[in-house]
């Protein structure tokens, strides 16, 4: 199936995606994780290919592309701009609102949720908030308000993860002031091995999964949420195998920082 889209191009920059059937999910058959290789052919410690774009919305103060091979997210940040919720008072903080969305064919079960009745979106708007809020230094714009929106366009795996790191793109390409970057990583316990940024197939079959939003330099945690049985060593184990690989995906994205910066110069 190709879904075409009626997009004005005075607001966004078109990105080509591959074509995809969004309500076939493979499934494999056999062991998941079979002699230190995983299904699609990922040692366990082993992320997806990733690709990052900056500025896909022009009348955004920001905004960023990210991609982990089948999950596919796009961030775009208003702001800081005046605070016109009513009741808000004065406050010496800034105020930071998320939301994430996902579109209804971003995978085989979101075609089944109607408009404001999406729980999972909902917890991961509050997740993507609580991550961001660690490390927006929201004291540098009293009485104002930044806004993130987050799409999920296709969700094959991670996609809270995703959308963290994406919304972290997107705010330091729109300059606003950061502790240090956000990076979100996901692991799962599948067939007792601990294994980095699942696709759907593995979160399906796994024991648990643990995702965490980490600050790579400042070298802190500011969210994280399981779910499943984790013993207390596989816990550790998998905090561990998550900020590794916060660690390499923060280069991935200050490399791209770097050069949209240097090709807008």
């Amino acid at each position: 199936i190709i879904l075409s889209f009626l997009i004005d191009r005075r607001l966004f920059k078109m990105t080509t995606f591959d074509a995809y059937d969004p309500f076939t999910v493979e499934e494999s058959s056999g062991p998941l994780v079979n002699e230190g290789r995983r299904a699609d052919g990922r040692f366990p410690e082993e992320c997806r290919p990733v690709f990052i774009q900056l500025g896909t919305v022009p009348a955004a103060s920001g905004s960023a592309y990210l991609e982990f091979q089948d999950t596919k997210v796009m961030c775009s940040v208003y702001g800081p701009r005046q605070n016109t919720r009513g009741g808000a008072g004065f406050s010496s903080n800034g105020a930071l609102r998320c939301d994430v969305k996902f579109t209804p064919f971003a995978s085989p079960t979101r075609r089944h949720f109607a408009p404001g009745q999406d729980v999972e979106a909902r917890d991961a708007g509050v997740m993507v908030q609580r991550a961001l809020e660690g490390a927006v230094l929201l004291e540098t714009f009293p009485k104002a308000v930044v806004e993130v929106h987050v799409l999920v366009m296709q969700a094959a795996g991670g996609e809270v993860a995703a959308a963290i790191t994406c919304a972290s793109a997107a705010l330091a390409h729109a300059n606003i002031p950061m502790r240090d970057l956000v990076i979100g990583a996901t692991v799962a316990q599948v067939e007792n091995e601990i294994v980095l940024d699942p696709s759907t197939s593995e979160e399906r079959k796994s024991d648990g999964t643990l995702s965490m939003a980490f600050l790579p330099s400042a070298h802190e945690v500011t969210q994280m949420s399981s779910m499943g049985a984790w013993p207390h060593a596989k816990v550790l184990e998998a905090m561990e195998l998550c900020m590794d690989g916060c660690t390499q995906l923060n280069e991935v994205v200050r490399d791209s920082l770097k050069t949209h910066s240097k090709s807008s110069s």
